[in-house]
């Protein structure tokens, strides 16, 4: 789950958005090595994740505590993650806001969690550790309520979560995620709405709806309800792992949160060697890198009892 979290960040984080900067998506795609974003601004480094993963680690790091999951503890988790390993990937109005602040209170006294982006739900994936639905939902409320306080992307947390459990568990009882999602978000009659749009798609369909309304050829923007359905069009057409990744990649648009997502959603249920070598090979291993990630994935079946974290 972890290393495929961090994989799908790190390979998306090299295309994200290309196509603002006058570049063809699938002119530059390469399944061969990680890329730098081609943008020098970003000052992204070749197989290096960026915030989806450091959140998603401070995820972890909670659920392996003996806290609360409160927004307090969360708040307090995700400002320690960037203070302790200052990477690039978050956008530039959040990243300066994390610089500005040192301590999760600072962050729930300044933050205005009225955003209807994707933050809440590109964290939300290993959520579906835990067994009760009910207790899972309560915590993904939790996660999306810290920053991202809308119908939209409270809807989107619980999503990935969901499918993150349902991944972990009995995936082979859903030949469609939708039909396992779908009950669970009809108090978001919107977003409820739209996912039923999207489990029409096929392979051939006209993926429109998924993708940035006033300009399709910006691919996925960072919007929560748009995130999840890219996310669950992939999981719902794309059985082998190297697709799941590459087919993320190619809409365009968010690809390091909906191949993260993606990615590790589905790592959980395939084998991680159906990927290119390069994908575990050349994925960061600074201090918070690879086997940083492979020991908190031990330590998260410890306490939870699970597989392929």
């Amino acid at each position: 789950m972890l290393l495929g979290i961090a994989i799908g960040d790190a390979y998306g984080a090299g295309y994200e958005f290309i196509e603002k900067n006058g570049l063809s998506l699938r002119n530059e795609f390469n399944f061969t090595k990680y890329q730098s974003h081609p943008n020098p601004k970003h000052n992204h480094q070749s197989g290096m994740y960026t915030d989806d993963t450091q959140m998603s680690i401070g995820v972890c790091e909670l659920l392996l505590s003996d806290k609360e999951f409160n927004s307090q503890n969360l708040a307090d988790n995700f400002v320690n993650c960037y203070k302790r390993d200052q990477i690039v990937g978050y956008s530039s109005r959040f990243q300066d806001f994390l610089d500005s602040i040192n301590s999760g209170s600072e962050m729930l006294e300044r933050l205005n969690p009225s955003s209807k982006r994707n933050g809440a739900a590109m964290r939300s994936v290993p959520l579906g550790l835990i067994e009760d639905k009910k207790m899972l939902m309560d915590y993904a409320t939790v996660n999306a309520k810290l920053t991202h306080n809308t119908p939209q992307a409270i809807a989107s947390s619980i999503s990935v979560a969901l499918l993150s459990n349902l991944y972990l568990n009995d995936k082979e009882s859903y030949i469609n995620v939708f039909d396992y999602v779908l009950p669970f978000v009809q108090d978001f009659p919107i977003f409820h709405s739209y996912l039923q749009e999207v489990s029409k798609l096929t392979k051939d369909s006209d993926l429109s709806i998924l993708l940035n309304k006033d300009n399709p050829k910006l691919g996925v923007p960072c919007n929560a309800m748009k995130t999840t359905g890219a996310v669950m069009y992939i999981l719902n057409n794309y059985q082998v792992l190297s697709d799941v990744l590459k087919e993320s990649v190619l809409l365009g648009g968010d690809t390091d949160s909906v191949a993260s997502i993606s990615l590790g959603i589905a790592a959980m249920n395939l084998s991680l060697e159906e990927l290119p070598e390069f994908c575990l090979q050349d994925l960061t291993n600074h201090k918070f890198g690879k086997e940083y990630l492979i020991e908190l994935g031990r330590k998260l079946d410890g306490k939870f009892g699970m597989l392929n974290l």
